[in-house]
């Protein structure tokens, strides 16, 4: 894609929405805010993947469980739990194998460079 052509906007990814449904009441009144927050997450790391339904699922599941555990588990400390959650989904759906294009802990944490 040349850096002229127009970027779509993502607006509705079923697994995303599933899965955030499925945790909907842990998430409670921040439902809303949630779903902003990682269909943005999507679409920026869509923007930069690959084309592909199966690049756009990895990113879907990898959104959704990103904060997740900041409520589902009550806790700031939040990685841990929430790759385990996620884990747990990819064991449910038969796609183990996507773990170590999916769960990164570092990702949300700060470096010394930051």
């Amino acid at each position: 894609m040349s850096a002229d052509a127009p970027r779509l906007v993502i607006t509705e990814i079923a697994t995303l929405g599933a899965i955030l449904d499925a945790h909907a009441d842990a998430l409670g009144g921040d439902f809303a805010g949630y779903w902003n927050h990682t269909h943005r997450i999507a679409n920026l790391c869509a923007a930069h993947a690959a084309p592909g339904a199966e690049v756009v699922e990895k990113i879907a599941i990898a959104a959704a469980f990103h904060d997740l555990a900041i409520w589902t588990h009550g806790t700031f400390d939040y990685l841990k739990p929430s790759i385990g959650l996620a884990e747990n989904h990819l064991a449910s759906i038969g796609m183990p194998r996507w773990q170590p294009d999916l769960l990164a802990p570092q990702a949300d944490t700060l470096s010394r460079g930051t």
